[in-house]
């Protein structure tokens, strides 16, 4: 059992991490007014700026529904909302009622609550997994919050909630405790796509656990079946609602122009030579290669240290984030994407021990993420 102290750091780190960056993000707004405004057309005040791009979907799905934010937008394409998951507005709209129809408030209140769930559940994961050294927990909560991208775990987006939910699931199926790594493990479903990769986690944990013997993972099916029951839960509405369980794959490819692209992996480093690249695009580029790379690197390790299921997680977060990107703008929003894979900076966290590298890490990143958090309140894409 953890002590209540040792959890009592996470909680104290994260509402440090998040006073910062709402008074970094004040700072920003004040001193150069962000110039964006809302879907709907009207001028953003502060809080508001914590929901471009993505943000703003969100909002619009737990006002309006799927099929009511059309109409509301003036979207002609009526399937454009069903890219994105149901978990995370349908919360929105929930603990909108007790916060009298404030969606914005709504909507962050779930983000930073999500935050700290998943950081305690990290916390409480990483120290079932480095049982001798204890200080491998506390750092790998911290170099989460300090990643560049790190400010989408504040904004008005679903990465914090899938988070939450895949990491408690994966703890959850690691003290064999199925219905709650079930559960879970359907949440996420319902809130990305890349959920199913939390499935294809837990079932190979309750596999390896059952000594790879199909008899012994009987009595744990059930419960492994609530996971790809979420993700088919989703589906079904999609066929009632739109006559097309798939539709959401063709909202991602017309709205966003993301698909299946194994293309993406010579793209990228062929538009690096493309004649006539701004050095802006060019370092972009380079930019995204390197977080790639980085995370391949880091992935492998998760294979080695951490074992097949968690190895199996990290690469499945991670093929979701390069394979999806458009052909147009390979690897965008990689950097986003693969703060989902939270196995990945559990080996950041032990690599922490060298105190050389969690220096540079530290500065590094805060660096990193005061530059994102600033272009985002500006309106600027980062992610």
């Amino acid at each position: 059992m953890l002590s209540e102290d040792r959890v009592s750091k996470v909680v104290i780190l994260f509402f440090g991490w998040l006073a910062l960056i709402v008074l970094f993000a004040f700072f920003v707004y004040t001193l150069v007014r962000p110039t964006g405004t809302d879907l709907s057309g009207i001028h953003r005040g502060f809080f508001r700026s914590f929901f471009y791009y993505d943000g703003d979907w969100f909002i619009g799905i737990a006002k309006y529904g799927y099929t009511g934010i059309a109409s509301a937008l003036g979207q002609p394409v009526p399937y454009l909302s069903t890219a994105f998951f149901p978990l995370f507005p349908s919360l929105i709209r929930i603990f909108s009622y007790p916060l009298f129809g404030n969606y914005d408030a709504a909507a962050l209140l779930v983000n930073w609550a999500s935050t700290l769930g998943f950081l305690i559940y990290l916390f409480k994961l990483v120290n079932l997994e480095s049982q001798d050294h204890k200080s491998d927990a506390f750092r790998t909560c911290l170099f989460v919050l300090v990643f560049p991208t790190a400010i989408f775990l504040a904004l008005g987006y679903s990465e914090a909630v899938f988070l939450l939910c895949a990491t408690a699931s994966f703890y959850h199926a690691r003290r064999s405790s199925w219905v709650w790594a079930g559960a879970w493990g359907a949440l996420a479903c319902l809130a990305r796509p890349v959920g199913l990769v939390v499935f294809a986690a837990v079932g190979l944990e309750a596999l390896q656990q059952s000594g790879w013997k199909l008899s012994r993972l009987k009595p744990r099916m059930a419960a492994l079946a609530l996971i790809p029951a979420g993700f088919a839960s989703y589906l079904i509405f999609l066929q009632v609602r739109f006559g097309d369980f798939l539709v959401f794959t063709k909202a991602e490819k017309e709205g966003w122009g993301r698909g299946f692209n194994l293309a993406v992996l010579f793209q990228a480093p062929r538009r690096l030579f493309t004649s006539g690249i701004t050095s802006g695009a060019f370092a972009e580029t380079l930019y995204l290669i390197g977080f790639v790379v980085l995370f391949a690197v880091l992935t492998v390790l998760v294979f080695k240290w951490y074992g097949l299921p968690l190895g199996i997680l990290s690469l499945g977060c991670l093929a979701a984030a390069i394979i999806s990107s458009p052909s147009a703008h390979p690897l965008l929003s990689a950097n986003r994407l693969v703060l989902v894979s939270f196995p990945a900076f559990m080996v950041l966290g032990r690599w922490g021990r060298n105190r050389n590298f969690e220096r540079v890490y530290l500065v590094a990143g805060t660096l990193g993420l005061a530059l994102f958090t600033l272009l985002f309140i500006k309106g600027f894409w980062a992610g």
